[in-house]
């Protein structure tokens, strides 16, 4: 079955048998026209459909196929379900002889879903500060605990920021700890081998202890 591109409308006249034309089957539909396929997609928003029937995923995730029925599926669930099941008919109405084209109603849909769901959560902000406002005007108490509750988020934010610096101040001083450590312990063991030098001249050994040989100060420094 051709998927017909958006906006685009068959104009090839389908074949008819001879028992068709003599009444004796029915004939195929005609072919929908610019107006029809109108109706159909007025009719297919009209159902603010978000989901594949077939995949049950959000259309908004694939191509998109209008039916003449007004369904719409995912081009590639719609294309799948025709080759495994060998049928010509919509899955959800089984209306057969159904032309198909592109569309992006489902998009549409989700989109339009986000736009009222962050319009209701807008409104719903400014009518609790409307009414915290109003009752807080009204009611002194109310305007005390507010103001207390305002005071100790901001308290926990600043001591928040104040702990989150004071963790990267130290961990900056434990690195110069270690740096100057590492500074310290290579300083002392160049000390350490200049008193361990001074310690041999001050003892003037001329013979080794293990080989009983003469050592040689000079070759050795």
């Amino acid at each position: 079955n051709r998927i017909l591109k958006q906006d685009q409308v068959n104009s090839s006249t389908a074949t008819v048998s001879l028992a068709q034309r003599m009444g004796l089957v029915e004939a195929p539909p005609a072919p929908l026209s610019s107006q029809d396929w109108e109706e159909v997609e007025k009719r297919g928003r009209d159902r603010r459909q978000r989901e594949c029937p077939i995949c049950m995923e959000e259309l908004a995730t694939g191509a998109q196929v209008l039916l003449s029925c007004s369904h719409t599926f995912h081009r590639q669930c719609l294309v799948a379900y025709e080759r495994f099941s060998k049928a010509h008919m919509c899955p959800l109405c089984r209306h057969e002889h159904y032309e198909s084209r592109e569309t992006t109603a489902g998009t549409e849909a989700l989109i339009e879903e986000c736009v009222l769901c962050l319009q209701r959560v807008f409104r719903g902000h400014q009518a609790r500060k409307r009414v915290g406002k109003m009752l807080r005007d009204r009611y002194p108490s109310r305007r005390r605990a507010y103001c207390e509750d305002k005071l100790k988020h901001l308290a926990d934010r600043y001591l928040r920021v104040v702990e989150h610096e004071g963790e990267q101040v130290d961990k900056f001083l434990l690195q110069m700890d270690l740096s100057m450590e590492q500074s310290r312990l290579l300083m002392m063991s160049r000390l350490d081998w200049e008193e361990a030098r001074r310690k041999d001249k001050e003892r003037n050994e001329g013979v080794c202890p293990i080989c009983m040989d003469p050592l040689a100060h000079d070759a050795a420094e």
